[in-house]
């Protein structure tokens, strides 16, 4: 599972319910307003302007 506040991605193993990575989201793409996997280990995200990052 992952989870965004717009300014920040954590992945978190949902079964063992710790965190398994986090990162900034870049400030040009800040604040994310979408989360989409595109694969088993593949995310996608909207940002404020619509562009979208891999």
């Amino acid at each position: 599972m992952v989870l965004c506040d717009g300014y920040r991605l954590i992945a978190i193993h949902a079964a063992l319910g710790h965190a398994l990575a986090a990162a900034p989201v870049p400030a040009e793409h800040a604040p994310v307003r979408e989360l989409v996997f595109a694969g088993d280990d593949t995310l996608v995200t909207a940002g404020r302007y619509g562009g979208l990052v891999l």
